[in-house]
């Protein structure tokens, strides 16, 4: 990925293209900023901080939006032209997100989670 430098410039390129993403699937759907705001539970302002990918969205709230528009969850995490957002040595981390969506059990989706979170906070303190 030329041009990321850190960890923070993915992010912020991931969440514009979700953004993107949302909008571009919103408005084919004919559904306005109000209208969906209210069908994901959160207000209108929070919906377009979503949507210029200011603010982070929640999986749970991403795994909402893709039932009510009815896509995949991975179609947030492609560009325009259909390639994905993240390439090559960030294909590991989209695979495991793909898995991790797959899970059908919230209490075992949740101890994945935790345990992911122990790893990397275990990992941080080793690189210390």
């Amino acid at each position: 990925m030329k041009g990321i430098r850190n960890r923070h410039e993915l992010v912020r390129l991931i969440n514009q293209n979700i953004g993107s993403n949302i909008i571009k699937h919103r408005e084919l759907q004919e559904i306005s900023r109000l209208t969906f705001s209210r069908k994901i539970g959160t207000s209108v302002e929070a919906l377009r901080q979503y949507e210029l990918g200011n603010n982070n969205i929640s999986a749970a709230r991403l795994f909402i939006i893709a039932l009510i528009l009815d896509i995949p969850m991975e179609q947030f995490f492609k560009q325009e032209n259909g390639e994905p957002v993240i390439k090559n040595e960030h294909e590991q981390i989209l695979m495991i997100i793909r898995e991790f969506f797959q899970i059908s059990s919230p209490p075992l989706a949740a101890s994945i989670a935790g345990l992911i979170q122990i790893l990397v906070a275990e990992i941080k303190s080793l690189t210390e």
